[in-house]
């Protein structure tokens, strides 16, 4: 049997189905929207400070964090000495980066008596210990991003290394000097 175009009669919904459909759609696009505002949080976070903008509380914090990780000893330079701060804002194009290293600067400036990087040595080292003790929290997230990122970016650098230039061969470079020997137990005392 053949339809023709003419032939076909469209039924038409009556109203109160018609407004039943539009109710649950407007229902689940309730729902979708809750689902995604949270997300459009984190989309949104507060942008990084660039590189050109004047010195704020952020950088500061920030360039405190990674002079606490990694001090100048007076043989190697400190972590911001070689740029590793900006660099850690330079590679956070995630907002979701960029949102933890603001928050946990935020968070170390309220968890000390004034800000982080007024603070002595002693009350940095306390302060993010406190950080890293944490269990499942940003404070922990923030500083274990923080030590890896800077200690990644700090060993980049050709400088980093000046705590072993009188070192210049690999280490084992001609494997163990006793290989021909058989294990021997150490009884060292």
């Amino acid at each position: 049997m053949r339809f023709h175009a003419s032939t076909l009669n469209f039924v038409r919904l009556p109203k109160s189905l018609y407004g039943r459909r539009m109710f649950l759609r407007s229902i689940f696009s309730f729902f979708v929207g809750q689902l995604i505002f949270p997300m459009a949080k984190i989309v949104h976070a507060k942008p990084l400070p660039t590189a050109q903008t004047v010195e704020t509380k952020f950088d500061m914090a920030l360039r405190a964090v990674v002079d606490t990780l990694i001090p100048d000893d007076g043989i190697t330079p400190s972590g911001s000495a070689l740029g590793v701060d900006k660099q850690i804002i330079s590679e956070a194009q995630d907002p979701r980066i960029a949102a933890l290293l603001n928050d946990g600067c935020a968070w170390l400036d309220t968890a000390s008596e004034t800000t982080f990087f007024e603070q002595d040595n002693a009350t940095r080292i306390a302060l993010l210990q406190s950080a890293e003790a944490q269990v499942m929290s940003d404070a922990r997230t923030f500083f274990i991003h923080m030590r890896t990122e800077a200690m990644r970016l700090y060993y980049t650098h050709p400088e980093a290394s000046g705590g072993f230039r009188d070192y210049n061969e690999t280490p084992q470079p001609r494997g163990y000097a006793d290989y021909t020997k058989a294990p021997q137990l150490s009884l060292s005392k």
